[in-house]
């Protein structure tokens, strides 16, 4: 009993610790989610599709090099599309093969996967350039 006695004048002290520790720890991997998640949009949008008569490129626009999934898909027809190479290079245009040139004017969207195991589709617009 005398021991239980000693013990209990620290077990506020660490039972604040352990749930400030614990806190911290949920918070610092709910923001490293966040932030990842935010990151990976951004970078994304720095491709820049664009549609110019039967012709469709991509260009990195952004400062570091975007990894994507090998498979992209026009939409709204759904018109799959197989990618050349996976890697851009900022400032670097690939042009896209395989769209129907009869299509591709109706074109407005591509989904494209960045390159990952847990990475999600994103939905990027198409602009059309007049010849």
């Amino acid at each position: 009993m005398n021991n239980a006695l000693r013990i209990l004048p620290a077990l506020p002290l660490i039972l604040f610790f352990s749930c400030s520790l614990a806190q911290a720890t949920g918070v610092m991997a709910k923001d490293t989610q966040q932030s990842a998640s935010a990151h990976q949009p951004e970078t994304l949008r720095s491709l820049a599709w664009k549609a110019k008569g039967n012709e469709l490129t991509v260009t990195n626009t952004g400062k570091s090099a975007i990894d994507l999934e090998r498979d992209v898909k026009l939409m709204p027809d759904e018109m799959p599309l197989t990618l050349v190479k996976t890697t851009l290079q900022p400032g670097e245009t690939m042009q896209v093969y395989g769209a129907c040139p009869e299509h591709l004017p109706r074109q407005n969207e591509v989904v494209v996967t960045p390159a990952g195991k847990s990475s999600q589709p994103q939905v990027l617009p198409i602009h059309h350039a007049s010849e």
